[in-house]
């Protein structure tokens, strides 16, 4: 069985080249919290919004891409129920771009190392890299951060442990915040967690969605068996976006394990 998905996303450049600098407030609602910040830190997360903003084309090009993973993101995270900030962290981590790469080789949307992404459940195998498929690896990341938060109940312990790891988290992080629904940000918090900040508040406005976009993304669910050339003619798609847009897939075929999903680029019937 075979399932179309689509994800209405603008393929074009987000309107940003005007848009002022944010500024950081001194509250925040993050997830189901209220976070206060300090002076010291919205000097500190200021100075990384401006940063962010001071390349314009980069900013651009970041929330352009962005904006047409965003729906998919958003509509997983629902499913998962993990508060919808944190698709800003897909930003922070890898921009967007699949095959991303880290120092530390971490891999994909959401950064993941082997070992991590073998303990929520993403296959590395010959066939396929998981971490580059943007479903399979935001339901990964969905787990890893619902797994933190099983024992922190505190979303925004669970963002640095996405960082940290859940023992390198728990040996830094006081108990006395444990389910915490108001926390301070202040210049001995994570840098990780201010840098979240700074993404957010820099991209919020130019990742909004156009209203009539040119070109959209949809999904294909496929049970496997078929290849990228294949489904490119099913779908009547250029078949080297459909190969630029599903590197995950390594072999000639989608495997029949299980089901996957294919991403590829459509015209917008209603722009």
């Amino acid at each position: 069985m075979k399932r179309l998905a689509i994800w209405w996303v603008a393929l074009g450049l987000a309107n940003v080249a005007e848009a002022q600098v944010p500024q950081v407030p001194r509250r925040i609602q993050f997830a189901d919290m209220t976070l206060t910040l300090t002076d010291g830190a919205r000097r500190e997360i200021q100075k990384d919004v401006e940063s962010l903003h001071a390349g314009i084309t980069y900013l651009q090009c970041k929330a352009d891409r962005a904006r047409l993973y965003m729906p998919i993101v958003e509509q997983i995270m629902r499913e998962e129920g993990v508060p919808e900030d944190f698709k800003f962290l897909a930003i922070q981590e890898s921009a967007f771009i699949a095959d991303a790469v880290s120092t530390s080789n971490a891999i994909g949307f959401w950064q993941f190392k082997e070992p991590s992404a073998f303990e929520v459940g993403l296959k590395i195998n010959r066939q396929v890299d998981e971490r580059m498929n943007i479903v399979s690896a935001t339901r990964g990341a969905c787990r890893y951060l619902k797994s933190f938060n099983e024992t922190f109940d505190n979303w925004w312990y669970s963002l640095q442990a996405y960082n940290n790891g859940f023992t390198g988290a728990q040996n830094v992080l006081p108990r006395s915040g444990y389910g915490k629904r108001n926390m301070e940000v202040n210049a001995r918090s994570h840098w990780y967690i201010k840098k979240y900040l700074a993404h957010r508040i820099a991209y919020t406005d130019a990742v909004e969605p156009l209203a009539r976009p040119a070109r959209i993304y949809a999904l294909y669910e496929t049970e496997g068996g078929e290849s990228l050339s294949q489904l490119s003619r099913q779908l009547g798609v250029d078949n080297q976006e459909m190969e630029d847009l599903n590197i995950w897939l390594k072999a000639n075929r989608v495997p029949d394990d299980k089901a996957y999903f294919v991403v590829y680029p459509i015209d917008n019937p209603s722009a």
